[in-house]
């Protein structure tokens, strides 16, 4: 018998929250449906998918293994919605961009005159700022950030590239200076800081970790402005 979607989602509410009462409530329906709803799966899939205790639902051996292929279904569902979502929508009017200084001169605007000969309905406006907008309060349409967080609630992402760290100079200061061969030789040279803690977490992480936060003879907050220096 193949499964109600319905059912996939009650079974994945109990096994998330651990009870019919607590996915009922999730759900916003009642705790006799819940159950009903995973007792129906149970039976069209011909195994028995929670261990029924007092404290609570326990995933069963079989239960495990299928999560894992519901949470798939239920991801792909999520995805295929919002693709329809927006190939629903007209290709004209406003979408702001909001972005680092550093990606709009760098990566974005080569390749605005290819978008606008593309979408010429199209009006991109473009924010750049270190600062996070909330692209699910309205204050942006599209960001293209750096972040260890692959997606929020209700966003749709798309990993563009990865983005590895390394220390860098000048060739004028290479020039000068030379350049070091190895971790130990860091300390005999000047660092730039990220600016205040919070900006460039990573980065500032990574001069204190490796004992150079007294080297830093110079904060910058912004990328471009790090790049300039």
């Amino acid at each position: 018998m193949t499964p109600d979607w319905d059912d996939v989602r009650h079974f994945l509410a109990v096994a998330e929250t651990g009870s019919t009462l607590a996915a009922g409530r999730a759900l916003r329906v009642s705790q006799t449906t819940a159950a009903r709803r995973v007792a129906a799966l149970e039976e069209a899939l011909g195994v028995i998918l929670f261990d029924r205790r007092q404290a609570g639902y326990l995933l069963t051996p079989a239960g495990e293994a299928l999560l894992t292929h519901a949470r798939s279904a239920q991801d792909a569902l999520r995805r295929l919605t919002d693709e329809a979502s927006l190939l629903g929508r007209s290709a004209e009017g406003v979408v702001r961009l909001t972005l680092s200084p550093i990606f709009a001169f760098t990566f974005m605007m080569p390749i605005i005159g290819d978008l606008r000969i593309a979408q010429p309905s199209i009006h991109i406006e473009i924010d750049t700022t270190e600062d996070v907008r909330d692209l699910a309060g309205g204050e942006a349409d599209i960001a293209l950030r750096v972040s260890k967080e692959r997606r929020g609630a209700g966003l749709v992402w798309r990993l563009l590239t990865a983005d590895p760290w390394t220390v860098y100079c000048s060739r004028a200061y290479a020039e000068r200076h030379g350049v070091p061969r190895h971790m130990s030789e860091l300390v005999n040279h000047p660092f730039i800081g990220g600016g205040e803690p919070g900006v460039w977490a990573h980065y500032q992480a990574w001069l204190a970790a490796s004992g150079l936060e007294e080297k830093v003879i110079m904060h910058h907050n912004s990328s471009t402005g790090l790049l300039a220096a």
